[in-house]
């Protein structure tokens, strides 16, 4: 059973991290290359998501979910890290922060929606470009077109959650999406 020391402790934590967050961003902007500070945001926000999730913090879980999937794409070099990235995940960190401390504020979902817009749409505008750069064989991406080859995949996962994941706070949905 998860008590107010248990969510006291997260609270504390959640806010460190953030504060580790906001520093690594800052480092970023001076060296945006550094795969070390790429993983220090991504882990960051990882765990301040799955905590958050597990305490019920299911807003503020669902937010950051988004931007730690831009970091993903970042990590795996799919996505440039930009000022204007960094300057929507200070902001994202700032409400991340309001989020637990007003979890039932309304007026914070208005604004997560405008910051999660921006994020989207900078991933967007990464992936159209990388279309571009797919079509012209010169930009070192190899053939495009009927002739390329198949790279799309499937896999088949298999989840079976222990009988006792509520015990331990985890959502499964959260967990599937």
């Amino acid at each position: 059973m998860t008590t107010d020391i248990h969510v006291q402790a997260f609270i504390e934590e959640a806010f460190e991290l953030l504060s580790n967050l906001e520093n690594a961003l800052l480092e970023l902007e001076e060296d945006p290359d550094n795969s070390e500070l790429i993983g220090q945001v991504f882990r960051s926000l990882h765990t301040v998501k799955g905590s958050g999730s597990m305490f019920g913090f299911d807003n503020m879980a669902k937010f950051t979910h988004t931007i730690e999937t831009a970091f993903d794409d970042v990590r795996e070099g799919r996505l440039p890290v930009s000022q204007e990235l960094i300057s929507l995940t200070l902001k994202a960190k700032d409400l991340i922060r309001a989020m637990i401390e007003s979890p039932d504020e309304p007026s914070l979902l208005s604004d997560a929606k405008a910051l999660l817009d921006g994020i989207e749409a900078i991933a967007q505008g990464a992936k159209g470009a990388a279309t571009i750069d797919a079509e012209r064989p010169e930009a070192g991406k190899g053939p495009a077109g009927p002739d390329a080859p198949d790279t799309d995949r499937t896999y088949r996962i298999r989840f079976r959650p222990s009988r006792v994941i509520f015990l331990t706070g985890t959502n499964p949905i959260l967990l599937l999406n």
